[in-house]
């Protein structure tokens, strides 16, 4: 009697745990494939499964969609054909203009070896440094505050960096700010570029950010991006960023005003995000 007691309650038992399992198994995160691309920074991809069919505003288990994805994990050129998805129009216009960059700026600033920066002889624009002191407090601190609420509350020893804009091309001279920040440990460093034009608006370029043992005495890391130079891609005004990432890979990108704000039009010397 006792034997078959203490085999009835191992069998229970393990009736028990596989139903856990089971249950465990069943709440697994399904991911669509739409918002593994999104995450995994895969334009291409995107904007076939799109073309195909997929539905953008797809959430997986946890309630993330492929938009969602693609900003956290600042996938720029993803996030701007998701914004398109509901054009079809609109996102093949996108697409061609996005080539249309790329080829630019890998004809105008990257030799064959997709390598080492060569200056354009034509390139356009005023681009006048101007000292911390002169960036307007306002801007200074309200661009501090986004990022502090970007996903950055560690986010400490502040450098702020600023240019004047203005070129023929564009008659609006625009002001851009680069804020360098660290994060308790010192040894990651992130660089926020922002545009500011005439009426205050501010708008993000782009986020970079890069890991050393000893980032804050780092020349290198502490100008992540650097103003270049102002053009036309496809007949609308381009802002050109030199940007640098962790691995000291350098490359050259275009940001063209939408009405989705300032967005990545193409990228030289290297893959889209």
């Amino acid at each position: 009697m006792l034997i078959a007691t203490k085999t009835l309650f191992a069998s229970l038992l393990l009736i028990s745990i596989g139903s856990v399992a089971l249950a465990a198994q069943s709440k697994r995160v399904r991911t669509p494939p739409i918002i593994k691309a999104a995450g995994s920074c895969m334009p291409s991809l995107v904007a076939k499964l799109i073309k195909k069919g997929a539905d953008p505003n797809t959430k997986d288990s946890n309630g993330n969609t492929a938009l969602s994805v693609a900003r956290k994990n600042n996938c720029h050129v993803v996030e701007s054909i998701l914004l398109r998805a509901k054009d079809p129009k609109a996102l093949d216009q996108w697409l061609i203009r996005l080539k249309e960059g790329n080829a630019f700026l890998t004809a105008h600033y990257c030799p064959s070896n997709g390598r080492k920066r060569v200056a354009r002889p034509e390139s356009a624009g005023s681009w006048n440094k101007i000292s911390t002191d002169r960036i307007p407090t306002a801007s200074k601190n309200a661009l501090i505050k986004a990022i502090l609420t970007m996903g950055y509350p560690n986010a400490n020893n502040f450098h702020q960096e600023g240019w004047k804009v203005s070129s023929s091309r564009n008659p609006q001279q625009l002001l851009i700010i680069a804020t360098s920040f660290t994060f308790d440990d010192g040894h990651e460093v992130c660089r926020v570029s922002h545009i500011i034009d005439n009426s205050g608006n501010s708008f993000l370029l782009q986020k970079l950010c890069s890991y050393s043992s000893d980032a804050l005495s780092s020349d290198k890391l502490q100008a992540v991006s650097t103003p270049a130079a102002i053009t036309k891609i496809a007949g609308k005004t381009a802002i050109i960023m030199d940007e640098t990432d962790e691995a000291n890979d350098s490359w050259i990108s275009a940001y063209t005003r939408t009405k989705y704000g300032w967005e990545r039009v193409g990228k030289g010397c290297g893959q889209y995000d």
